[in-house]
């Protein structure tokens, strides 16, 4: 149960953490002109990042609590939704990348 506690504890600090980077995100247009750019990508990221990020951490904290009320381990609930995470921030990167044209 503690071990559950602290991972979440560093999950929800990770994820706050990338939640306040992605604000940063929008300086990939900076260097657009009039309409060179395809925000629909910077869209998808932040979407990935920030919505998808947000529902992940909440449906694996709900699982968790149901988890340890039965008395069961929950330890790989948090290492689970840290490494979507990863995948989701990647595949945000991914899309990012894109935004302005090269």
């Amino acid at each position: 149960m503690i071990a559950t506690i602290v991972l979440f504890t560093l999950y929800g600090v990770a994820l706050l953490g990338l939640l306040y980077f992605s604000v940063f995100w929008v300086m990939a247009t900076d260097s657009c002109g009039a309409s060179d750019c395809d925000y629909d990508k910077l869209s998808a990221a932040y979407v990935l990042n920030d919505l998808v990020g947000g529902v992940v951490f909440l449906v694996t904290l709900v699982v968790a609590v149901v988890l340890l009320v039965r008395r069961t381990p929950a330890f790989w609930l948090p290492l689970l939704g840290g490494a979507v995470q990863v995948g989701l921030f990647l595949a945000a990167m991914h899309q990012l990348s894109g935004v302005s044209p090269a």
